[in-house]
């Protein structure tokens, strides 16, 4: 027989009931709090992170409004490692604080006239000669300049074909033929290369042959060591450009050409990809030189003690000045960073011959006033110091981001 549940004891478990339910909506409120508190959080980082990058990138611009100035009092016609802007920075040893402690910037000022210019090997849709300024002569030693690279045939073959009009691919080169049958199709370029990037567009390119400091394999050639003046393996993509020229002034007119090596400023890795008679023996003994400069041709030719036939056949792809450089910068504001490379050319709006009338990219231009110029701007895909760079991991030195140049060079930290 079931005992009859008093009336104090169903009051006791109604009670019982209500704190069980109360107990299971406040465990779920505190479970929304949290949830709540945790998007907020999420929310709040985010905001701060964003704010961050928009500092660094503030830091970017402020470096590449730096190297402007010290770009336009470059001399083009004779272009040094004792300029102010080859000093600027200390190639990138320098953390520039912009004033607040947490927002710094790092950077570095290369002359692309110190590198191969891939467009001077390059010919134009009408089958002429795609380089400004480049003779046919100076055509083909750039392109026995490219031959020399540690490439492989395909890779060599490859890049020709990219920059050369008609569709008849070298013997292991590539045309639309190939292109046009992968799966996202495009057509060869026939023509100039617009960014060191469009390489990871030709056969055999890949970003480990641009960017990796490891060596390439099946190579054909070894002629060029890819190491820097400390011994440090340095990858491909530091030998080459596509931008600048040389401005070489005679009775009055600046022509520019490009494909020429500035002997001021090029690399023992650069100087060695130019055929005989340049030797790694007289690559080193010109980078050895580079600290006092040359001021021309002649005075190279006798500083460095080469015969009249060695200077002939030099001389062509050489040079003194340049017209452009390339800006590497970083900026890092509370841990979140923004790198970017820049390519600044001192360009004449105006022409006083032949050549365009928009920025003096082509042609021959007058002498005066050149300005200096932002002609491309490309985000780096990386969070920090990009490691092709070839930065130290930390910088040696520190300066205020309102410093001059001459005050911020060579600045070190204790």
């Amino acid at each position: 027989m079931r005992t009859p549940i008093s009336r104090v004891d169903r009051r006791r478990a109604e009670r019982g009931s209500v704190m069980v339910i109360t107990l299971v909506v406040l465990a779920g409120l505190v479970a929304l709090m949290a949830t709540l508190a945790a998007g907020a959080r999420v929310s709040i980082q985010r905001e701060q992170d964003q704010l961050r990058r928009r500092r660094a990138e503030l830091a970017v611009h402020a470096a590449v409004a730096r190297a402007l100035s010290d770009i336009q009092q470059a001399t083009t016609t004779s272009v040094t490692l004792n300029d102010i802007w080859a000093q600027d920075g200390d190639m990138g040893n320098t953390v520039f604080d912009m004033g607040d402690s947490a927002t710094t910037f790092r950077m570095q000022i290369i002359d692309a006239c110190s590198r191969l210019n891939l467009n001077a090997a390059s010919s134009s849709a009408t089958g002429g000669i795609g380089g400004i300024g480049v003779t046919a002569a100076q055509q083909a030693l750039v392109r026995r300049q490219i031959a020399q690279l540690p490439l492989t045939q395909q890779q060599s073959d490859s890049l020709l074909d990219w920059i050369s009009s008609g569709q008849t691919a070298r013997a292991s080169g590539a045309k639309d033929d190939y292109y046009n049958g992968l799966s996202v199709p495009y057509y060869t370029k026939l023509g100039r290369l617009n960014a060191l990037d469009d390489l990871l567009l030709i056969q055999g390119w890949t970003a480990s042959t641009l960017y990796s400091t490891q060596p390439n394999d099946n190579v054909v050639s070894t002629a060029v060591t890819l190491q820097d003046a400390n011994g440090n393996t340095i990858p491909l993509i530091d030998l080459f450009t596509v931008d600048g020229a040389c401005p070489t002034t005679t009775n009055g007119r600046t022509t520019r050409v490009e494909g020429k090596i500035n002997v001021n400023t090029a690399t023992a890795a650069v100087l060695e990809t130019i055929p005989a008679p340049m030797t790694a023996a007289i690559a080193n003994q010109i980078v050895a030189q580079q600290t006092t400069g040359f001021t021309s041709l002649n005075t190279f030719r006798t500083a460095i003690g080469l015969t009249t036939q060695q200077f002939n056949q030099l001389s062509s792809v050489l040079g003194v000045g340049s017209d452009t450089w390339i800006v590497r910068a970083y900026g890092e504001s509370g841990g979140v960073g923004v790198a970017v490379e820049a390519v600044i050319g001192m360009r004449t709006p105006t022409t006083s011959t032949t050549g365009t009338t928009t920025a003096g990219t082509t042609g021959t231009t007058g002498a005066t006033g050149a300005q200096a110029r932002i002609l491309n701007w490309s985000v780096q895909p990386s969070t920090g110091v990009p490691t092709w760079w070839i930065w130290n991991d930390q910088p040696t030195g520190s300066a205020n981001a309102g410093d001059s140049p001459s005050a911020s060079a060579g600045v070190r930290t204790s």
